[in-house]
């Protein structure tokens, strides 16, 4: 099986930010549109602890994603937050700052992706993730240095609308202008 050539391009230039074999996964399975979600998908089923064989399937690499997700999740119980609780509310949406291995744990079960993996990260503080609720349900992710990461049920992709209203809510986390609870 050979990277399809409407890839080509994306694994010559992502080389340095994705494992080869998250490229070489991507670049022979996804849609002409599906490349950074299939990375990401690939990266995050290593980073929960599984080696993603490359004859498997998206459907079966989806499979995977979901069940490391779950397991993460349920390894997760202490609701003592590690976090003040941080909310910002804009445009019928509202930003509710995730402060315990308790609240990523259900964020992950409810929404179906793996943010309960993003644990330590966030507990460190190297992460700032929030759940969405309002007009449309997701969850945000972001840091410092530029990571933005907004997915809705099942890493699908949230409207336009909210992705404006979401790079708002981080900014103004950032900028320290926020409502503390």
């Amino acid at each position: 099986m050979s990277i399809r050539p409407v890839h080509l391009g994306k694994v010559v230039s992502r080389s340095n930010s994705w494992r080869w074999e998250t490229l070489y996964f991507a670049g022979t399975k996804a849609n002409r549109s599906g490349f950074h979600h299939l990375c990401m998908m690939h990266s995050d089923v290593q980073r929960m602890g599984t080696t993603p064989n490359p004859n498997w399937s998206v459907r079966r690499l989806q499979k995977e994603h979901d069940a490391q997700a779950l397991k993460k999740a349920l390894e997760l119980n202490s609701q003592e937050p590690w976090a003040p609780s941080y909310t910002f509310e804009h445009a019928g949406y509202r930003f509710e700052r995730l402060i315990s291995d308790m609240d990523i744990a259900s964020e992950g079960i409810g929404q179906r992706h793996c943010i309960a993996s993003y644990r330590d990260t966030a507990r460190s503080h190297e992460v700032i993730i929030f759940k969405v609720t309002g007009k449309e349900r997701a969850t945000l992710a972001f840091n410092v240095n530029g990571y933005f990461e907004l997915k809705g049920w099942a890493n699908s992709r949230p409207s336009a609308e909210l992705e404006r209203f979401s790079k708002l809510a981080e900014t103004e986390f950032l900028n320290g202008k926020y409502n503390s609870n």
